[in-house]
């Protein structure tokens, strides 16, 4: 029998009268994942997105299942056969699939979405569970077996199969819209980037490079960084703004206040770019009160800089809950790796921690640091890196 990829969603399923725009979505981004593969038999049926993959070998399989484990809107998969119809077919089907697995207890669980079948699900387990209970002698364990076996009865098709691969969740990316990250090298923005992504942001990225030190080595960290959660999207855009010679001219005459004038320009100049990219959000790592530009009084300063939707979804996380999701989505080994910004060396060792707007705005008049021709400079110099 045929061999196919079951990818199953939840909260596309949701989505009413819209939800064939989100399926679509899903179809693309799974091709997009696999250029090469012949996508001419991928539909979806009964809320599910399948795959014939008749004659992929062991190898492509592993390929496949790292893959789909980072595509958002994959709420599980399964490797699976097709059977026929009959309680007989199903039960034969199975047992091929038992024959290579070590096991002393099984159950089996039938999902039966095709209302028409004369039998119900449970009448289903019944039936092909004695049917290969038969044949093994295996003991039928209901609440903790060594085995399942899944059938899936739907409009024209059974599946088989024995195991649920656990999907990314969340949204495909790209039906949300498209939003520029504001890209560090450490540990929260990556992670800021992936929780938007997954609920169905387009990402692109904006980092801003001023190291006082082996610049190379620390642009190659960012540019792994996107390497890394292009995983979860599939294309990325990677902008590469040169900061360095802006904060040698304004941080030093900046005092207290240079950390928010360095992130209002930036913001500013993220703007800029964004309507370029035809977007209206930003994405930051903020957490709140995680540092000194992170209380509510300084991002209040810096946000009015810009007239766009800025998004901060850690902004009520704490640190271990960010690094945990560093690991997971495995950024954090690549934040961590050291690196050291001009402006470490010279901004004082107390920033303002709660800024009054209106003398914020007055030292950026005195300083002139807001002159078109220093924006088109800056913007000039950008490097664009595309991943796929």
């Amino acid at each position: 029998m045929k061999e196919y990829l079951i990818c199953h969603y939840a909260e596309i399923g949701l989505k009413g009268n819209n939800r064939g725009f989100f399926e679509n979505q899903l179809k693309k981004n799974i091709r997009n994942s696999w250029p090469d593969f012949d996508f001419e038999k991928i539909k979806t049926i009964s809320k599910r997105i399948i795959l014939e993959i008749d004659g992929l070998s062991v190898e492509e399989k592993i390929i496949w299942q790292k893959k789909l484990k980072k595509i958002f809107g994959i709420a599980y998969f399964s490797f699976a056969r097709e059977s026929k119809a009959t309680e007989k077919a199903m039960a034969q089907t199975g047992l091929k699939l038992l024959a290579e697995k070590d096991f002393n207890s099984f159950c089996v669980r039938v999902q039966r979405s095709d209302k028409d079948f004369p039998f119900t699900s449970i009448e289903m387990e019944k039936r092909i569970g004695a049917l290969i209970l038969k044949k093994t002698k295996k003991k039928v364990d209901l609440k903790n077996p060594d085995q399942i076996l899944f059938v899936e009865i739907i409009k024209g098709h059974v599946f088989v199969y024995l195991e649920k691969i656990l999907g990314a969740g969340g949204l495909p990316v790209g039906t949300a819209g498209r939003a520029i990250c504001l890209l560090s090298d450490g540990i929260d923005s990556p992670v800021a980037a992936w929780q938007m992504m997954k609920r169905g942001l387009e990402i692109i990225f904006l980092h801003f490079s001023s190291y006082s030190k082996d610049e190379a080595l620390a642009l190659n960290k960012v540019k792994k960084i996107v390497k890394e959660l292009n995983n979860y999207q599939g294309q990325s855009k990677l902008y590469l703004i040169p900061f360095k010679n802006w904060q040698q001219k304004v941080l030093k005459r900046a005092g207290r206040y240079g950390c928010l004038l360095c992130k209002r320009t930036m913001l500013e100049l993220a703007e800029r770019i964004a309507q370029k990219e035809k977007c209206f959000t930003l994405v930051t790592g903020d957490s709140l009160g995680q540092v000194a530009s992170q209380t509510l009084e300084n991002m209040r300063a810096i946000d009015k800089i810009v007239n766009l939707l800025i998004l901060r979804p850690l902004i009520g996380f704490n640190k271990q809950e960010i690094i945990n999701l560093a690991q997971k989505i495995n950024t954090y080994n690549l934040s961590i790796i050291p690196t050291k910004f001009y402006c470490q060396d010279i901004l004082p060792p107390h920033p303002i921690t709660r800024a009054n707007l209106e003398q914020l705005i007055k030292l950026e008049e005195e300083i002139e640091i807001e002159t078109e021709s220093i924006k088109k400079e800056i913007l000039s110099q950008a490097q664009i890196n595309i991943f796929h």
